[in-house]
């Protein structure tokens, strides 16, 4: 199999939860009985992310386009993918990222073309808005309007949707999606790094893994850092923040310890007792707290980081929503009882790419299938 692969990330080389998912799902695709080859092409400019915004915004003003999706659809974009389809031929158009439903048209005829959504685009823009300033929101309100008719056109147009939030997909199909769709969890295809015993006489290591370019997890992290830690009265936690940008977060208390970006992210879950996931706002489903049930590592998060995600594991997975609960439970015994646990192989096992094999190629079968 030959698959054509917009992509709104590049997945070998970006470091956020929409990369990690994208190499998962290439990774099924790569093995048995697909074992496809992926071409990707992703959307580039040399101009700064912010003047890219920007421009997007005042061009959406004239156009049917709402400006997401005008920060994708460049024109060397286009040239790109057209050059790809007319070059060689291909079973699947895989559109990853519904801000690229877009510059699909114009692709290969007659190739069946599936969307991979990582998050609602309308919802996430809405969450967004959310924190602005009143103009601001009033200002944006047209663009949010344009984004939703835009989303809902797009999965209506295409031949098969991948939802990798159970949430998103129930939202999609109460809003009249009748599109062929299948739920696909976020999928991690290295070997786990084995996890060896919790020494009781060293502090409890709480591990916070993202990318703070991303500004749920900025918030998200904000809040814990504010609200939570100043009032946990237990001494023996640390706090290691890993990812892009954690440096400019680290505070005065010692016991936050910043690592910054890292390369090898099995050997951070390898090196914490409890994950901490304390995303409030957003869209899409938490990658890390699938990536760390996947490697065997409690969590601790909030309800809505852990929405959409196929976790039935409750014994090592702690949900709170409120900072006063945050605060008991990482100040007493629930967090040394939670640092001894370990997510299931059952858990694990969501999150493995050939435990998706059979309802994937079954659903690529029907969406393949003539009319």
């Amino acid at each position: 199999m030959r698959i054509l692969l917009p992509s709104i990330v590049d997945p070998w080389t970006h470091a956020g939860g929409a990369a990690a998912a994208t190499r998962g799902l290439l990774a099924l695709l790569g093995a048995p009985p697909f074992d496809a080859t992926a071409d990707v092409v992703v959307p580039g400019s040399p101009l700064p992310h912010v003047v890219r915004q920007l421009l997007a915004l005042a061009r959406s003003v004239g156009s049917p386009l709402p400006s997401k999706a005008l920060f994708v659809e460049t024109a060397a974009f286009r040239r790109r993918l057209h050059a790809l389809a007319s070059s060689r031929p291909y079973d699947l158009v895989l559109i990853n990222g519904s801000d690229l439903l877009g510059p699909h048209r114009g692709l290969p005829a007659g190739v069946p073309t599936v969307l991979y959504v990582h998050n609602l685009e309308h919802e996430l823009y809405a969450a967004q808005l959310g924190l602005m300033p009143p103009l601001v929101r009033a200002c944006l309100r047209p663009d949010l309007a344009k984004l939703t008719r835009f989303e809902r056109a797009g999965m209506r147009a295409v031949d098969g949707i991948l939802f990798i939030s159970t949430d998103d997909r129930d939202r999609a199909v109460a809003d009249g999606l009748t599109t062929p769709h299948l739920h696909l969890p976020p999928l991690f295809a290295y070997a786990p790094s084995p996890r060896t015993p919790r020494d009781p006489t060293t502090p409890i290591r709480l591990g916070f893994l993202a990318n703070l370019d991303w500004w749920p997890n900025r918030v998200g992290l904000e809040w814990l850092l504010r609200d939570v830690l100043p009032h946990v009265t237990r001494d023996d936690l640390r706090l290691h923040l890993f990812g892009a940008g954690s440096p400019r977060h680290a505070r005065a208390d010692r016991r936050v310890i910043a690592h910054g970006f890292v390369t090898d992210v099995a050997r951070v879950f390898a090196a914490c007792d409890v994950m901490v996931c304390p995303i409030h706002t957003g869209a899409g489903v938490n990658v890390k707290l699938a990536e760390a049930l996947y490697n065997g590592v409690p969590v601790l998060g909030t309800r809505f980081a852990a929405r959409g995600l196929p976790i039935a594991d409750t014994a090592a997975v702690r949900l709170a929503d409120d900072a006063a609960a945050w605060i008991e439970i990482l100040s007493g015994r629930a967090l040394t009882d939670l640092a001894d646990e370990a997510a299931s192989p059952d858990t694990a096992r969501a999150f493995v790419p050939a435990t998706h094999a059979p309802a994937l190629r079954a659903f690529l079968a029907a969406v393949s299938a003539p009319a």
